[in-house]
C-alpha cells in the first residue's frame, strides 16, 4: 500500500495576486477567470487549490478558525487507494494505542515542554555553580560537625545549606531573570502562538511585526520593572555578605 499527497490547500488573503505569482512568476498553468472562489493547478501530479480566506465562511457555511503558525496554514489531503486501506491504517494506529498529540499546540503540554526546554538550558550552568560552591566548603568543618555527633541530615541543614545559600541565591537570581526575559525558546518553537506568549516575545512582535515602537517600549519598561526587584534583593544580600566579611 502506498500513500501519496493528493491535494494541498492554500488559504490566501489576496487570491488574484497569488494566482498571478504562481502563473506569471513560477510559470504554472492556471485556468482561472478571476471570478470563482478558488483556483486550482497541478504540479507533478499534486493538485494545489487556492482559496481566499474572506470567502471561506460562504463556502463552508461557518466561520473557519485558522491556527496561528510561523509558516501559515496548509490543508493536506492524503490519498489512499481505497477507503478500506484508510480504515485499515486507522485501525492499526488505534490498536497500537496511538493518538496524535501536537505537543506545541495542545495545552497544557505546549507550556510544559517549553518549561522543560528552558530548565534543560540552565541545568548545566546551575550544576557548575553549585558544584563550585560545594567544593568551597571546608571539609575540616564538616568532619568537626560529625565528630561532635551531627548526622548527615544535620550537617547538610546546619552547615552545608547556610554556607551554600549565597551560591543558591546567585543561581536563583539568574534563573528568575532568565525566566522573565525568555525569548529565543518561545520564538523558535511556537512564536508565542497557542497561549504560549511571553513578555520579551510580545515586545518583539509589537516592534517588528506590528510596527508599534511605542507599545514595544512600554512592554520593555514592564519587563525592566519586573527584573529590578530581583536585582535589588540580590544586591542587598551581596552588601550584607560584604559587611560580614
Amino acid at each position: 500500500m502506498t500513500t501519496k499527497i493528493d491535494m494541498i490547500g492554500l488559504f490566501v488573503s489576496d487570491l488574484p495576486r497569488v494566482v498571478a505569482f504562481y502563473r506569471d512568476v513560477l510559470g504554472f498553468q492556471i485556468d482561472w477567470d478571476g471570478q470563482g472562489p478558488y483556483a486550482e493547478f497541478k504540479h507533478e501530479g499534486v493538485r494545489f487549490s487556492m482559496y481566499e480566506r474572506a470567502q471561506l465562511p460562504g463556502l463552508l457555511g461557518q466561520a473557519p478558525s485558522f491556527p496561528g503558525s510561523i509558516n501559515g496554514t496548509f490543508e493536506l489531503a492524503i490519498d489512499l487507494p481505497t477507503s478500506a486501506d484508510a480504515d485499515a491504517m486507522f485501525a492499526r494506529v488505534v490498536a497500537a494505542g496511538g493518538r496524535p498529540v501536537a505537543w506545541l499546540i495542545e495545552q497544557p503540554w505546549n507550556n510544559l515542554f517549553l518549561i522543560i526546554v528552558g530548565v534543560w538550558l540552565l541545568t548545566g550552568f546551575a550544576m557548575v555553580i553549585l558544584s563550585a560552591g560545594l567544593k568551597g566548603i571546608s571539609t575540616e568543618l564538616l568532619e568537626a560537625a560529625r565528630v561532635d555527633g551531627a548526622n548527615e541530615a544535620q550537617v547538610f541543614r546546619r552547615i552545608v545549606l547556610p554556607l551554600l545559600s549565597p551560591t543558591i541565591a546567585v543561581v536563583a537570581t539568574t534563573v528568575i531573570i532568565y525566566a522573565l526575559k525568555t525569548f529565543d525558546v518561545v520564538y523558535t518553537m511556537t512564536n508565542g502562538n497557542f497561549n504560549t506568549n511571553v513578555i520579551a516575545n510580545l515586545m518583539y512582535q509589537e516592534l517588528f511585526n506590528n510596527g508599534q515602537p511605542g507599545r514595544a517600549a512600554a512592554v520593555a519598561v514592564i519587563l525592566f520593572a519586573a527584573i529590578v526587584p530581583v536585582m535589588y534583593v540580590n544586591i542587598q544580600r551581596f552588601r550584607q555578605q560584604e559587611a560580614i566579611r
